[in-house]
């Protein structure tokens, strides 16, 4: 029986100022059955050529955690249509806007009802293209949508508070979890006291010391004097007596919007997803996969100084890089979770035969990246203000610390990958947003362990298109490959949504 695909979209409708729900298929159509939610709804047949959408993570230690999207393009048939005079998809071009409304698409047999379909896809549509004959609609992955910068509350600079002109315009610096060193936002003497900014006006758990030019000065509740200062955790603006320090620094545990003072990597990207950029709802957020994140929990700081927000995406990037293997994604099914890159050795979600469900495995060249690795570097702690500019009564160690950007543990040199691999055995080096050096020797322990053994990645085209498939999901495959010939296991760690072949390609990694 055939398999039909059915898109739903929702689009916004120009006059009556309201969303509509919009339904098409491939041919010859699919109409829902009475028992049905939607109940006897006609998906209408004009879908000529399905949406090539691909999503991919990064291997682990590669491109920080990164998740990758390409654009797939829905042609639609919008040929003139005698009976009506007129074209049939024209509204969709003049009525509605379709340009960063949600899509679906799922995959039912035409003799099933609709509460058998796979979702196979959730996405959001670009604006839509007119051609001769047809209307080809730009699907893109929501990943995207974290393309954007990170912060958007900016100074006025009109003094005081407000920052000072040179800062008008500018964004205003964030603390996400816990920084170990930055250098905090000066608004100039304000109430005969110098005054910094740490988050944006926003409050914060708690600053652990402050210096300058590397000498420690005195914490104090009330108004501080020459080598004091004071802090309000309410708005995080720290106050200074005496003159202007020449090169304050100070280290902070973050962001408490709403009461909550989030450190640990789960829970940073989930807000960040959500409540800080608010593209997300709690609906869309996999909160399972932030607890089994978590339940190992590492500590991240982000540091983002006035006038320098990142994207979003690079946020999120980041903090998922700085673990092991660790992502964050929406996949196929347009859910964000958070997690890291499973090791083969889990449940196996669908099984492949060379010649009877799939074409052959084709081995993808991964260069230097697929040779192990002898030793591991993690970096941590990251100094975002570096200075030679020192007190003469600075402590050796603060003083230390104020020169080096970066902490590091490493791991012990691996023998037995050196005497196999000699010359070619990499050493492996991670910056990361990680705080603490007990987390940093885990992630390099983690790493290590991961390194010591090659692992390829290989690219497969089941000819079902792998319905029900996302990334990090297992599968067996037996091939007359090496290594597969009684069956092999790949994690997937890439996809396409829909081939012109009418295939998949799923990109799996040993």
């Amino acid at each position: 029986m055939t398999m039909v695909r059915l898109y739903t979209m929702q689009a916004w409708h120009v006059a009556s100022k309201t969303v509509h729900t919009l339904r098409y298929a491939t041919k010859p159509g699919y109409r829902s059955w009475p028992g049905d939610t939607p109940a006897s709804e006609v998906f209408l047949p004009l879908v000529l050529r399905p949406a090539e959408v691909s999503v991919s993570i990064a291997e682990p230690g590669e491109a920080r955690g990164q998740t990758r999207v390409d654009l797939g393009r829905l042609v639609m048939d919008n040929a003139f249509d005698r009976q009506f005079n007129s074209r049939p998809l024209n509204p969709l071009l003049t009525d509605y806007v379709v340009a960063g409304w949600p899509i679906i698409e799922q995959v039912v047999r035409r003799d099933q009802p609709l509460s058998t379909a796979v979702t196979t896809f959730r996405g959001v549509m670009e604006m839509p293209e007119p051609e001769r004959g047809s209307l080809t609609i730009p699907v893109r992955g929501r990943e995207l949508d974290f393309d954007r910068a990170l912060l958007t509350e900016t100074y006025p600079g009109t003094g005081g508070l407000g920052g000072p002109s040179d800062l008008t315009d500018k964004t205003k610096e964030r603390i996400i979890g816990h920084v170990a060193v930055i250098e905090p936002t000066y608004l100039g003497v304000i109430g005969g006291l110098n005054t910094y900014s740490l988050n944006g006006g926003h409050p914060i758990d708690d600053v652990l010391w402050f210096r300058d030019r590397a000498a420690q000065l005195t914490r104090v509740a009330g108004t501080p004097a020459m080598d004091q200062w004071s802090v309000d955790l309410s708005t995080a603006i720290l106050r200074v007596g005496g003159d202007r320090p020449e090169a304050p620094t100070c280290e902070v545990r973050g962001d408490k919007t709403g009461g909550v003072y989030r450190r640990h990597a789960g829970a940073v990207l989930a807000w960040i997803a959500s409540d800080l950029t608010g593209l997300r709802t709690a609906e869309d957020i996999d909160l399972a996969s932030v607890a089994v994140l978590d339940a190992a929990p590492r500590t991240v700081g982000l540091w983002c100084p006035a006038g320098q927000s990142p994207t979003a995406r690079d946020a999120l990037d980041r903090i998922a890089g700085s673990l092991w293997g660790g992502y964050w994604l929406e996949g196929a099914l347009g859910i964000f979770r958070v997690g890291r890159l499973p090791a083969v050795g889990g449940t196996v979600k669908a099984n492949y035969r060379k010649g009877a469900g799939t074409d052959p495995l084709k081995p993808r060249s991964d260069s230097r990246r697929s040779l192990p690795a002898s030793k591991v570097t993690w970096r941590y702690a990251r100094n975002y203000a570096v200075s030679q500019t020192l007190a003469a009564q600075a402590a050796d160690a603060a003083a230390t610390r104020a020169k080096a950007e970066w902490l590091e543990v490493a791991t012990d040199e691996d023998d037995d990958v050196v005497a196999a691999y000699r010359a070619a055995a990499r050493h492996e080096v991670i910056e990361s947003v990680l705080i603490d050096p007990a987390d940093a020797a885990a992630e390099a322990a983690l790493a290590a362990v991961d390194l010591a053994t090659p692992h390829r990645t290989f690219e497969l085209r089941p000819w079902d298109r792998a319905p029900g498939l996302d990334l990090t999901d297992e599968i067996a495959v037996t091939d007359d490959i090496a290594g597969f010939e009684a069956g092999g296991r790949l994690v997937i760690i890439g996809r396409s949504i829909n081939d012109r072949s009418g295939k998949a390609t799923l990109i799996g990694r040993t």
